[in-house]
């Protein structure tokens, strides 16, 4: 090889020229900002840890399906139709109870095949599938915008659409997300304040920190469904499900109301039969 000092084997490069590994993980420029503003205590769309979003539920949204909802958790926006029971497909395997299928779109990306899984399984322990048997529900849910804490918003419009569709159910299903940084709890987290945190650092601290979902059935005092990211010791678990299980009693306040209002409305236009 030529000892020219031109020479670009001089720089410190092996004679294969190996490639330089880059770092593995990159810093973002921006710092992001913190959950609390330190100035007056209040998360970045003005609410205290313990505060949740504004909630609008509506059913019957989709003429001509069996049953419909449309939910609102802050700007997280979801639409769900419910289809059948209808005779199970002969590519389907023989079930003697009743199957659901669960379909969830989101405009713009796509929800991972595990948080799918959670809300089907959530759903067939809220649908009585022994009263239709050899039969499929389907579940059709549309993310129109997920301003976070969308598995939550999908559970509570799954459960609209079942109410309004009269399939039969144990229980009307409500949703809600906790965050948890490793010092406080900040419920019904927005998808800004979801995307700020890193929990590969809660493995790390030893204080933790985590995202944690729970489906919720009210009447049964059941939990339906559970998922947790991150690390927390079962002294702050405890505390966070309950605080889990509070709002999801605040959310089945609004959707309680807006049953019976629905329920009220049927009556008065209800036509009278001449006997």
């Amino acid at each position: 090889m030529s000892g020219d000092k031109d020479s670009p084997m001089d720089v410190g490069q092996s004679d294969d020229f190996e490639r330089l590994k880059g770092q593995t993980k990159s810093e973002s420029l921006f710092p992001k900002p913190p959950l609390l503003n330190p100035k007056n205590n209040k998360r970045q769309d003005g609410r205290g840890p313990k505060d949740v979003r504004p909630i609008y539920v509506q059913t019957g949204v989709r003429d001509g399906a069996k049953g419909s909802s449309y939910v609102e958790m802050g700007t997280t926006k979801v639409l769900c139709i419910v289809s059948g029971p209808k005779d199970l497909p002969k590519k389907m395997d023989f079930s003697s109870t009743g199957i659901i299928s669960v379909d969830v779109q989101l405009v713009g990306g796509k929800m991972s095949e595990k948080d799918v899984i959670l809300i089907k399984e959530c759903m067939e322990a809220v649908v009585i599938l022994e009263k239709f048997p050899k039969c499929l529900l389907e579940i059709f849910l549309t993310i129109m915008e997920d301003g976070g804490s969308s598995i939550a918003a999908s559970i509570c419009a799954a459960g609209l659409a079942l109410v309004d569709s009269g399939v039969p159910i144990y229980d009307t299903p409500v949703g809600s997300t906790l965050l948890y940084d490793g010092k406080e709890f900040y419920l019904d987290p927005s998808k800004s304040e979801l995307d700020s945190v890193d929990l590969t650092d809660s493995e790390k601290n030893d204080t933790g920190g985590g995202i944690v979902t729970m489906g919720y059935l009210p009447t049964r005092e059941q939990i339906c469904l559970f998922t947790m990211e991150g690390k927390m010791d079962a002294e702050v678990l405890a505390s966070a499900m309950d605080s889990l299980t509070n709002v999801n009693l605040k959310v089945f306040a609004v959707i309680r109301h807006h049953s019976m209002e629905l329920m009220k409305g049927f009556k008065e236009t209800k036509p009278k039969v001449n006997k």
